[in-house]
């Protein structure tokens, strides 16, 4: 298998997004960030939300899919991040239920800053593919529901699971 398509573990991701350049001194903290935007709005407000020797996460929703395992996870993003053209705000993990730490794919809903707009995508071996675009924020309640419909599409379980 390509090594760029190889699955690696949640924790090896958080580490990987944390810093690049991590050192062994595991006590070292680094500021994260969150992409917040109020419903309706078309911009966004990078807040900082603290300094960790890791990224913290938030779990708001599981789910499974048959032999898949869904989680919703609030995003953080380390200062390396930041100045990304695609700021991810929700995301669902997706990975088989024998081995729930593989990360298959990922479903987001993200900002695009230069397009100022909202989106939603599919991230899988390295590719990303937008589903949809909106000018709007669709305020965070209404998101989870979003990437919930979104997520039980035909044509989006196809992209995702197979």
């Amino acid at each position: 298998m390509d090594e760029k398509h190889e699955y690696i573990t949640i924790n090896e991701m958080i580490k990987r997004d944390l810093d690049e350049k991590v050192n062994s001194d595991e006590k070292q903290k680094y500021p994260v960030y969150q992409i917040q935007a109020i419903e309706n709005e078309n911009d966004i407000s990078v807040v900082n939300v603290g300094e960790y020797s890791f990224i913290p996460i938030t779990k708001i929703l599981e789910m499974t899919d048959g032999k898949f395992y869904c989680r919703l996870f609030s995003m953080v993003i380390p200062q390396s991040d930041i100045e990304n053209d695609m700021q991810h705000m929700i995301s669902f993990f997706i990975s088989r239920k024998k081995k729930p730490d593989k990360i298959l794919s990922r479903l987001s809903y993200c900002y695009i800053k230069s397009e100022k707009q909202f989106c939603i995508c599919i991230e899988k071996n390295s590719n990303i593919e937008m589903i949809e675009k909106y000018n709007k924020y669709h305020g965070n309640e209404n998101i989870i529901y979003l990437l919930t419909e979104i997520i039980l599409r035909i044509d989006v379980k196809k992209k995702i699971f197979n």
